[in-house]
């Protein structure tokens, strides 16, 4: 409803969250690299109110080239969406009659996982010991998707005497591997969701979080 009675432009940032149950239709897409049946469900989002024939226009759609690394490409298989690049039509009109095609080159195989591999008790007998102590989310160690918290330096002393609502509106998620080089670097604090503290200087306030170094920047927008 709020997209239906705005009046003026409207830009939004998402995560994949955006890919289904999301009923929008924007005039464009610009999106990170994904596999192709994530990217489908993407682009389901532009154009999706339907017009008249005559009124019909093919909207553009941007897809960035994948990363270079496994551990960038996370929560995504760097394979899958290297195959998924490739397929991508440039300057063209991707049709649905083509789909299945591209889909079956994208996932020549399908990599089954056994259903036990995570289960405590298998053929009764117990895979853990009693009292097994996890400390850490078994999703987040299958997916290797874990993140950790950045705040700014300027905002530690709110941080420090506010309840946990006002906490997360200081609070920037950030992927541990995105983190990871600035570990030794800033300070870690043991309150709230134990952020690390990033100087003022490595934040912009349009550009958001600065990562990367002068010869290659790098932004975190939020």
């Amino acid at each position: 409803d709020v997209f239906e009675k705005a009046t003026g432009p409207c830009i939004v940032c998402s995560t994949q969250v955006i890919e289904v149950s999301l009923d929008i239709s924007f005039d464009t897409l610009v999106t990170d690299c994904a596999p192709l049946d994530s990217l489908i469900q993407r682009f389901g989002r532009v154009n999706r109110r339907r017009v008249k024939e005559s009124e019909r226009t093919f909207p553009p759609v941007a897809v960035i080239k994948p990363p270079a690394s496994n551990s960038a490409a996370k929560p995504y298989d760097l394979d899958v969406m290297l195959r998924t690049w490739a397929v991508l039509p440039e300057n063209d009109i991707l049709h649905e009659t083509e789909l299945q095609h591209l889909i079956d080159f994208v996932y020549p195989t399908i990599d089954l996982k056994a259903i036990d591999v995570h289960l405590i008790e298998v053929d009764g007998a117990r895979k853990l010991p009693e009292l097994c102590n996890l400390p850490r989310c078994l999703l987040l160690e299958v997916l290797e998707i874990d993140s950790a918290v950045v705040i700014r330096e300027a905002d530690l002393e709110d941080y420090r005497h506010s309840l946990w609502e006002n906490r997360q509106k200081l609070e920037i998620p950030l992927p541990v591997p995105t983190l990871r080089p600035k570990f030794k670097l800033w300070a870690h604090i043991d309150i709230g969701s134990k952020p690390f503290v990033c100087p003022d200087e490595c934040y912009d306030e349009h550009l958001g979080l600065m990562l990367g170094e002068e010869r290659e920047p790098k932004c975190i927008i939020l």
